[in-house]
Protein backbone atom coordinates (compact mmCIF):
# COMPACT_ATOMS: atom_id res chain seq x y z
CA UNK A 1 0.00 0.00 0.00
CA UNK A 2 1.36 3.38 -0.98
CA UNK A 3 1.65 5.86 1.88
CA UNK A 4 1.39 9.52 0.94
CA UNK A 5 2.83 12.53 2.71
CA UNK A 6 -0.76 13.66 3.32
CA UNK A 7 -1.34 10.40 5.24
CA UNK A 8 1.20 11.69 7.77
CA UNK A 9 0.72 15.45 7.89
CA UNK A 10 -2.98 15.68 7.03
CA UNK A 11 -5.63 16.87 9.49
CA UNK A 12 -7.01 13.39 10.12
CA UNK A 13 -3.64 11.66 10.58
CA UNK A 14 -2.24 14.20 13.05
CA UNK A 15 -5.63 14.71 14.68
CA UNK A 16 -5.38 11.20 16.12
CA UNK A 17 -2.19 12.23 17.93
CA UNK A 18 -2.71 15.90 18.70
CA UNK A 19 -6.02 15.48 20.58
CA UNK A 20 -8.23 16.71 17.74
CA UNK A 21 -8.20 18.15 14.23
CA UNK A 22 -8.88 21.64 15.56
CA UNK A 23 -5.49 21.61 17.27
CA UNK A 24 -3.83 20.33 14.09
CA UNK A 25 -5.11 23.31 12.12
CA UNK A 26 -3.01 25.57 14.34
CA UNK A 27 -0.05 24.37 12.27
CA UNK A 28 0.22 25.20 8.59
CA UNK A 29 0.73 22.43 6.08
CA UNK A 30 4.02 24.06 5.17
CA UNK A 31 5.21 23.71 8.78
CA UNK A 32 4.00 20.13 8.95
CA UNK A 33 5.77 19.29 5.70
CA UNK A 34 9.03 20.78 6.99
CA UNK A 35 8.69 18.57 10.08
CA UNK A 36 8.02 15.56 7.86
CA UNK A 37 11.23 16.14 5.88
CA UNK A 38 13.14 16.30 9.16
CA UNK A 39 11.45 13.05 10.20
CA UNK A 40 12.61 11.21 7.08
CA UNK A 41 16.17 12.49 7.45
CA UNK A 42 16.27 11.56 11.14
CA UNK A 43 14.97 8.09 10.34
CA UNK A 44 17.70 7.58 7.74
CA UNK A 45 20.38 8.71 10.21
CA UNK A 46 19.14 6.70 13.19
CA UNK A 47 18.03 3.52 11.40
CA UNK A 48 20.29 3.04 8.35
CA UNK A 49 18.39 -0.01 7.08
CA UNK A 50 15.43 2.26 6.32
CA UNK A 51 17.27 3.69 3.32
CA UNK A 52 19.67 0.85 2.57
CA UNK A 53 20.97 0.34 -0.96
CA UNK A 54 23.57 -1.88 -2.67
CA UNK A 55 26.48 -1.02 -4.94
CA UNK A 56 29.46 -2.74 -6.54
CA UNK A 57 32.24 -0.31 -5.70
CA UNK A 58 35.77 -0.31 -7.07
CA UNK A 59 38.22 0.12 -4.24
CA UNK A 60 40.92 2.77 -4.19
CA UNK A 61 44.59 2.09 -3.50
CA UNK A 62 45.48 1.20 0.07
CA UNK A 63 43.40 0.17 3.07
CA UNK A 64 41.18 3.20 3.67
CA UNK A 65 37.95 3.29 1.64
CA UNK A 66 34.78 5.41 1.57
CA UNK A 67 31.17 4.75 0.63
CA UNK A 68 29.79 6.65 -2.41
CA UNK A 69 29.53 10.43 -2.16
CA UNK A 70 26.31 11.46 -0.42
CA UNK A 71 25.95 8.18 1.46
CA UNK A 72 25.19 8.28 5.17
CA UNK A 73 26.63 5.11 6.67
CA UNK A 74 28.19 1.79 5.76
CA UNK A 75 26.04 -1.21 6.70
CA UNK A 76 27.98 -4.18 5.31
CA UNK A 77 30.73 -5.26 2.91
CA UNK A 78 29.44 -8.51 1.46
CA UNK A 79 31.82 -10.08 -1.06
CA UNK A 80 34.48 -9.47 -3.67
CA UNK A 81 33.14 -8.75 -7.16
CA UNK A 82 36.33 -9.25 -9.15
CA UNK A 83 38.22 -6.61 -11.09
CA UNK A 84 35.25 -6.29 -13.46
CA UNK A 85 32.56 -5.63 -10.84
CA UNK A 86 30.45 -8.63 -11.87
CA UNK A 87 32.38 -11.74 -10.83
CA UNK A 88 31.27 -12.79 -7.36
CA UNK A 89 34.22 -13.98 -5.31
CA UNK A 90 35.27 -14.57 -1.74
CA UNK A 91 32.94 -13.49 1.05
CA UNK A 92 34.28 -10.66 3.23
CA UNK A 93 34.07 -10.75 7.02
CA UNK A 94 34.03 -7.95 9.58
CA UNK A 95 37.02 -7.78 11.91
CA UNK A 96 37.92 -5.46 14.76
CA UNK A 97 40.75 -3.14 13.76
CA UNK A 98 42.50 -3.70 17.09
CA UNK A 99 42.34 -7.46 16.64
CA UNK A 100 43.79 -7.11 13.16
CA UNK A 101 46.64 -5.00 14.53
CA UNK A 102 47.49 -7.74 17.04
CA UNK A 103 47.69 -10.29 14.24
CA UNK A 104 49.63 -8.05 11.85
CA UNK A 105 50.76 -4.62 13.09
CA UNK A 106 51.72 -3.68 9.52
CA UNK A 107 48.41 -4.73 7.98
CA UNK A 108 47.69 -1.31 6.45
CA UNK A 109 50.82 -1.28 4.30
CA UNK A 110 50.16 -1.63 0.58
CA UNK A 111 50.65 -5.14 -0.92
CA UNK A 112 52.60 -6.05 -4.03
CA UNK A 113 51.20 -4.58 -7.23
CA UNK A 114 48.96 -7.49 -8.17
CA UNK A 115 45.27 -8.34 -7.93
CA UNK A 116 44.28 -9.44 -4.44
CA UNK A 117 40.87 -10.27 -2.98
CA UNK A 118 39.67 -8.63 0.23
CA UNK A 119 39.48 -10.99 3.21
CA UNK A 120 38.30 -8.67 6.01
CA UNK A 121 36.94 -5.18 6.50
CA UNK A 122 37.00 -2.98 9.60
CA UNK A 123 34.56 -0.24 10.52
CA UNK A 124 34.36 2.44 13.22
CA UNK A 125 30.88 3.76 14.19
CA UNK A 126 32.44 7.16 14.89
CA UNK A 127 33.37 7.53 11.21
CA UNK A 128 30.35 6.01 9.45
CA UNK A 129 31.26 6.71 5.81
CA UNK A 130 34.75 5.15 6.03
CA UNK A 131 35.88 1.52 6.16
CA UNK A 132 39.19 -0.33 5.86
CA UNK A 133 40.02 -3.43 3.82
CA UNK A 134 42.56 -6.17 4.35
CA UNK A 135 44.69 -6.79 2.43
CA UNK A 136 45.03 -3.21 1.17
CA UNK A 137 44.50 -2.69 -2.54
CA UNK A 138 47.33 -2.19 -5.05
CA UNK A 139 48.26 1.08 -6.71
CA UNK A 140 47.43 -0.15 -10.23
CA UNK A 141 43.73 0.51 -10.81
CA UNK A 142 43.13 -2.46 -13.10
CA UNK A 143 44.26 -4.80 -10.31
CA UNK A 144 41.89 -3.43 -7.69
CA UNK A 145 38.83 -5.33 -6.59
CA UNK A 146 35.22 -4.28 -6.74
CA UNK A 147 33.32 -5.17 -3.57
CA UNK A 148 29.59 -5.43 -2.98
CA UNK A 149 28.66 -2.95 -0.26
CA UNK A 150 25.44 -2.14 1.55
CA UNK A 151 25.06 1.42 2.79
CA UNK A 152 22.38 3.93 3.70
CA UNK A 153 21.65 7.02 1.67
CA UNK A 154 19.49 10.10 2.24
CA UNK A 155 15.80 9.74 1.39
CA UNK A 156 14.93 10.64 -2.19
CA UNK A 157 13.67 14.14 -2.88
CA UNK A 158 9.92 14.68 -3.06
CA UNK A 159 8.14 16.72 -5.73
CA UNK A 160 4.82 18.04 -4.46
CA UNK A 161 1.70 17.75 -6.57
CA UNK A 162 1.12 21.51 -6.64
CA UNK A 163 1.95 24.87 -5.10
CA UNK A 164 0.05 26.40 -2.20
CA UNK A 165 -1.13 25.26 1.20
CA UNK A 166 -3.68 22.65 0.12
CA UNK A 167 -3.68 19.12 1.49
CA UNK A 168 -4.13 17.51 -1.94
CA UNK A 169 -0.75 18.90 -2.99
CA UNK A 170 0.83 16.49 -0.51
CA UNK A 171 -0.75 13.41 -2.09
CA UNK A 172 2.70 12.15 -3.12
CA UNK A 173 4.44 9.01 -1.91
CA UNK A 174 6.88 9.11 0.97
CA UNK A 175 10.42 8.06 0.06
CA UNK A 176 11.14 5.65 2.92
CA UNK A 177 9.46 2.26 3.51
CA UNK A 178 5.74 2.46 4.29
CA UNK A 179 6.27 0.50 7.51
CA UNK A 180 7.61 3.70 9.10
CA UNK A 181 4.37 5.68 8.63
CA UNK A 182 3.43 5.66 12.32
CA UNK A 183 6.97 6.55 13.39
CA UNK A 184 7.12 9.52 11.02
CA UNK A 185 3.74 10.78 12.24
CA UNK A 186 4.94 10.73 15.84
CA UNK A 187 8.09 12.63 14.88
CA UNK A 188 6.02 15.31 13.13
CA UNK A 189 3.80 15.64 16.20
CA UNK A 190 6.86 15.94 18.46
CA UNK A 191 8.46 18.60 16.30
CA UNK A 192 5.32 20.71 16.07
CA UNK A 193 4.56 20.52 19.79
CA UNK A 194 8.13 21.36 20.77
CA UNK A 195 7.92 24.64 18.85
CA UNK A 196 4.53 25.65 20.22
CA UNK A 197 4.76 27.74 23.39
CA UNK A 198 0.98 28.09 23.64
CA UNK A 199 0.05 24.39 23.87
CA UNK A 200 -0.67 22.98 27.32
CA UNK A 201 2.04 20.50 28.33
CA UNK A 202 3.56 20.88 24.87
CA UNK A 203 7.10 19.95 25.90
CA UNK A 204 5.97 16.85 27.79
CA UNK A 205 3.80 15.71 24.90
CA UNK A 206 6.62 16.37 22.44
CA UNK A 207 8.95 14.16 24.51
CA UNK A 208 6.32 11.40 24.59
CA UNK A 209 5.90 11.44 20.81
CA UNK A 210 9.66 11.53 20.23
CA UNK A 211 10.15 8.55 22.54
CA UNK A 212 7.44 6.71 20.60
CA UNK A 213 9.29 7.53 17.38
CA UNK A 214 12.47 6.02 18.83
CA UNK A 215 10.61 2.89 19.92
CA UNK A 216 8.95 2.39 16.53
CA UNK A 217 12.27 2.59 14.67
CA UNK A 218 13.84 0.12 17.11
CA UNK A 219 16.07 2.66 18.83
CA UNK A 220 14.81 2.25 22.40
CA UNK A 221 18.30 3.13 23.60
CA UNK A 222 17.44 6.78 22.87
CA UNK A 223 14.20 6.91 24.86
CA UNK A 224 14.31 9.53 27.58
CA UNK A 225 17.61 10.97 26.45
CA UNK A 226 18.14 14.61 27.36
CA UNK A 227 18.99 17.10 24.65
CA UNK A 228 22.66 17.21 23.65
CA UNK A 229 24.41 19.16 20.88
CA UNK A 230 26.30 15.93 20.20
CA UNK A 231 23.05 14.19 19.26
CA UNK A 232 21.35 16.41 16.65
CA UNK A 233 18.53 13.91 16.11
CA UNK A 234 17.27 14.82 19.58
CA UNK A 235 16.87 18.44 18.54
CA UNK A 236 13.10 18.31 18.23
CA UNK A 237 13.06 22.10 18.27
CA UNK A 238 15.48 22.47 15.33
CA UNK A 239 14.61 23.38 11.76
Amino acid sequence: MTVYVSDIIGDDALGLLLIDTAEVRNYTLEARYAAFLLAQRSLASLQPKATATHAAQRLVAGAKQSIPTGGLQLIDVVWNSGTDGTTIGRAITLIDRGELALIDPDWAKAPADSAVEVIHYAFDDRDPTVFYVYPPQPATESYRQYVEIVYSEPPDDITLAGAGDHESHYDVAITVPETYQAALTHYVAAHLLSRDNHTVNGAQRARMHMDTFFALIDRKDLIGKAYSPNMPYLQVQSG
